[in-house]
């Protein structure tokens, strides 16, 4: 039987050609094969990975007002008749990114939107103050510009809970 030699002697006789030009010129298109192997399989992860993100979250611009306001929703297009909507709000200045964490585990349970107020991440910023009432506002616009009807379930973290709180007094029919 001919036996095959162990991985480490093969890699280093890869590595480490005989003297013979014949030897390295092997030896080098050995190194370029594993290395483009190796490069091709990094690639098609790196996709994968890729794909599987974009099709659970969809994270872009949405106008409300003319403010380009950052969005990230999952879940939204296998949203069922008369389920609830889970909206994030972040903390002042905290952009939607720190939910990142918890999104996988709750979308599985609802769809999910979270977003960048004005002045937040990416999101442009506006002139105007953030007031409860305001915030409030925004997001039944944004809502509406996203064309996701209600119910809606909101969490928030530090101000983005007063921020929820103003809006289930200002739109408890929404809730």
């Amino acid at each position: 039987q001919k036996r095959r030699p162990d991985r480490n002697r093969e890699l280093c006789s890869v590595l480490a050609p005989r003297r013979n030009t014949n030897d390295r010129s092997l030896a080098n298109k050995n190194i370029l094969r594993w290395l483009l192997l190796n490069t091709m399989k990094y690639l098609l992860l790196s996709c994968c990975f890729l794909l599987a993100t974009a099709v659970s979250a969809q994270r872009r611009f949405v106008a409300v007002d003319s403010t380009k306001i950052w969005v990230n929703t999952i879940g939204l297009d296998d949203r069922k008749e008369g389920q609830p909507v889970l909206v994030f709000e972040s903390g002042h200045g905290t952009p939607m990114d720190h939910w990142d964490k918890v999104l996988p585990g709750v979308s599985k349970l609802a769809p999910v939107i979270t977003y960048d107020r004005p002045g937040v991440g990416p999101s442009e910023a506006i002139e105007e103050m953030p007031s409860i009432e305001n915030v409030a506002h925004r997001l039944v616009r944004l809502l509406e510009a996203l064309e996701v009807p209600p119910p809606y379930i909101l969490v928030g973290h530090s101000l983005g809970g007063l921020y929820v709180r103003g809006f289930a007094i200002h739109y408890p029919e929404l809730l």
